[in-house]
């Protein structure tokens, strides 16, 4: 199974932005499940985190987290976020693959599930 990170905004101005954020990941994610991928959703891993550790450590564990992964797909208001955007270059550098939605990415699966053929079976 492929697995998929999200990668959009998580801290906002607020406390309240902020879950306003996760929410919007964590629905992101469930449709990367109803799409047949594992998704990998840091924002709703560490929704309880803030304080632990300081923004430079976040940015550099989720990045580490989101090499492990098969692509990255972004939320529809990743530019908004300075670390979104950090993952996003750091993805293209690395030639990971990037989806701008969710419909690219199903269509991947797709093409990935097809039914193997009598011709194609040896």
């Amino acid at each position: 199974m492929k697995t998929v990170y999200i990668c959009g905004p998580y801290t906002g101005k607020t406390p309240w932005e902020t879950e306003q954020n996760v929410r919007r990941a964590e629905a992101l994610a469930a449709e990367v499940a109803l799409a047949g991928f594992a998704p990998v959703c840091v924002h709703t891993m560490c929704r309880f985190f803030t304080g632990i550790r300081d923004y430079d450590f976040w940015c550099e564990a989720t990045l580490a987290i989101m090499r492990q992964c098969d692509c990255v797909l972004l939320t529809p208001d990743w530019k908004l976020s300075n670390g979104a955007c950090g993952e996003f270059n750091d993805a293209m550098n690395r030639m990971q693959p990037v989806f701008w939605c969710i419909d690219d990415l199903k269509r991947l699966h797709d093409s990935l599930v097809r039914p193997e053929t009598d011709e194609n079976q040896d």
